[in-house]
Formats: structure tokens, sequence, C-alpha cells
């Protein structure tokens, strides 16, 4: 029925590994493809959990298991683009905005001039963009 605790781990009185491991999770999602963050998550599902990877991460990067842990139904998936097939999604896309049913205005939280890219660049480093617009 949905999200019962987001962990955001720079709250938190204890290192993140104890937390999670007191209670043990059953779904995790990594969103930026760090190393340490996908095994941390892994190691932190519940028997049958699953852990969906999001996050582009480094070339080589890798996911560590055991064949018990597997063997206890733990689940890791990947998805690029939300598992879209580009060429037939694209054009989805495409018909859809044209149609009017797809509202991408409301993401464009700034509009910056291609002068200004540094800035754009610190505004989205910062949390602080969905998506920004470079005009040129």
């Amino acid at each position: 029925m949905g999200c019962n605790e987001f962990i955001n781990p720079k709250s938190l009185d204890q290192p993140l590994e104890e937390v999670l491991r007191a209670k043990g999770i059953e779904y995790a999602f990594d969103c930026i493809g760090n190393q340490d963050v996908l095994n941390t998550a892994l190691k932190s599902l519940t028997p049958w959990g699953s852990l969906t990877v999001i996050g582009l991460g480094k070339r080589g990067n890798k996911v560590e298991t055991s064949v018990a842990e597997l063997l206890e139904g733990r689940q890791v998936a990947g998805g690029y683009f939300g598992n879209m097939k580009p060429r037939e999604a694209n054009q989805r896309l495409v018909d859809m905005m044209c149609a009017g049913s797809l509202k991408i205005d409301s993401m464009v939280t700034h509009r910056m001039r291609l002068e200004d890219i540094g800035r754009a660049f610190d505004v989205l480093k910062a949390g602080k963009t969905i998506r920004t617009v470079i005009e040129f």
C-alpha cells in the first residue's frame, strides 16, 4: 500500500547499515547507481525482498550477493529509461505531446540562456530543478 518509511541516511543517529539490518526492507530503489548503495540495499532486503536499480552507475559496477540470498527469494532488477524501447516509446511520447495529453511544461522549472550554463549546472547539482531548458 505504498511506502511506509523513507530513510534519509544524513538524518540518522546510527549507521544506515544498523538501521536497515534491524528491520530489513521489502523494496529498495537505487536511483544514483552507486556501488556501495547497491550492495547496502541488497544486504538490507528481507527474504523475498526486491531491489530495483534505476540509476546509471559506472561501467563495471557489480552487485555482490550470495547464492543463499538468491535462494531466499531476494531479487535484483534494473531498468533503463523505464524499460521503454526507445524507437516505440519516442514516437508514442511525441504523439502524446502533440495531442496535448503529455503535460511537459509543468516539468520545466528553469529556462536559462546558453551563456548561463554554469549556473544551470549549479542549480542541477543543488537539486533545485526538475528540468532546465537551455535557450540559445
